[in-house]
């Protein structure tokens, strides 16, 4: 995909329905799944790339899910689902993306969104994987889940770049709090309690053009706050996540509105 046009960050440049939901660890059988699909949606969806193709047990449907599906979230408990859709499946992946996805479920639409200035002629990406992980590890995701490896800048041994983008992510990996707590001590120790420790690390991110991440640096150091008992700087750290997330997502995208919602509310 590519734009056709100057996109300025925070636009919203698609959003469609999807060809097919399904449950998180469906198994297919294409001549039953896809029984009540009119021939065109089929066709579409049997036209997407499968890259499971060949591994034993793996039918055709399920290889193409696994390949295209993006996670989304449904009422009334935000269970977790797939979703495959005919363009936002075909968007390709970067580890220095331009642009994420979103689910909106009011529209019931996969959406994307600009998380950075994108130029005419420029090709429109995102990450499918966790952007932090040091570069053999993403490799390896991306090869065994997707049968390809990135030859983005982050991934070019020979790039100028590449051990200072290694050292920035891996550091930003290691200063994130854990969702479980773990490591909560260390950066009290560290000084993980100041808006200034948040905002280096925001400036990492800048650096590194992963500015598509910054809501969850915020999210994840709002709940950090509210575990230690920190009530105005959980607050205060939540009302800025929200900031943050109205520029990547609609309203109520994600279970992290309502996370931080209710940090706020006390």
């Amino acid at each position: 995909m590519v734009a056709t046009r100057n996109i300025e960050a925070g636009t919203f440049v698609l959003r469609e329905q999807p060809l097919l939901v399904a449950c998180m660890d469906a198994r297919f059988d294409a001549s039953v799944s896809l029984a009540g699909m009119k021939a065109p949606r089929r066709e579409t969806l049997s036209n997407l790339y499968n890259s499971a193709r060949g591994i034993p047990g793996m039918t055709e449907l399920h290889g193409i899910v696994a390949t295209n599906a993006v996670g989304i979230a449904l009422p009334p408990d935000g269970e977790d689902h797939l979703a495959v859709c005919e363009f936002a499946s075909r968007v390709n992946h970067s580890c220095i993306p331009n642009a994420r996805y979103y689910w909106d479920y009011d529209n019931f639409a996969v959406g994307l969104v600009a998380t950075k200035h994108i130029r005419a002629g420029t090709e429109i990406t995102i990450t499918y994987i966790d952007p932090f992980l040091p570069h053999l590890d993403r490799e390896a995701h991306l090869l065994s889940n997707y049968g390809f490896t990135c030859d983005c800048l982050a991934c070019q041994k020979d790039s100028p770049t590449y051990r200072l983008s290694e050292t920035v992510r891996m550091t930003v990996n290691n200063l994130l709090p854990d969702a479980d707590g773990e490591g909560d001590e260390d950066l009290v120790r560290w000084g993980g309690t100041t808006k200034a420790f948040v905002q280096r690390i925001l400036n990492m991110l800048e650096v590194e053009g992963l500015q598509g991440e910054r809501a969850e640096v915020i999210v994840r150091f709002a709940e950090f706050e509210q575990r230690l008992g920190n009530k105005e700087r959980a607050q205060r750290m939540a009302r800025w996540a929200l900031r943050e997330l109205a520029k990547i997502e609609v309203e109520d995208a994600s279970p992290d509105w309502a996370a931080m919602r209710e940090i706020i509310q006390g």
